[in-house]
């Protein structure tokens, strides 16, 4: 399968909202924030149309966007809410879920030796993910 993002919006300079297109038809959609100042690939928004879920397409999607982007960025990441049990189950085959509270977990999806600025991720976000890489050392 060869995926193919087309970019819908920008909600900022540096997150922006995609259609996942397989052979030119829509099978979900996905926000990537790239912040590279600060090394990190953030996902958010990440949905599979309803017809083609439990069909592998999230774990290929997934796939792709890491292999494409693990040489570029130290961290890739997002957050899920806590009730979307599918979703967390599809995440814990990447990487960690850590749960610090509050309506959203955390999952780190891939990282190496990260350089942080603390100004452009979200309080929660950059929280939690300064606790898993003191806690990784």
């Amino acid at each position: 399968m060869k995926f193919k993002l087309e970019k819908i919006d920008n909600y900022d300079k540096c997150y922006c909202f995609y259609k996942i297109l397989e052979n030119n038809e829509k099978i979900g959609n996905i926000g990537i924030g790239f912040y590279k100042r600060e090394n990190y690939l953030g996902i958010g928004d990440f949905e599979i149309d309803v017809d083609k879920r439990n069909q592998g397409y999230g774990t290929k999607v997934l796939n792709t966007i890491i292999s494409r982007f693990s040489s570029q960025y130290s961290l890739i990441c997002c957050y899920v809410d806590r009730d979307n049990i599918n979703a967390i189950r599809l995440y814990k085959r990447f990487g960690e879920v850590l749960d610090f509270g509050g309506k959203r977990l955390h999952v780190v999806l891939m990282s190496k030796r990260f350089v942080y600025n603390y100004k452009r991720i979200h309080i929660n976000s950059k929280q939690a993910i300064l606790r898993y890489l003191k806690n990784k050392k």
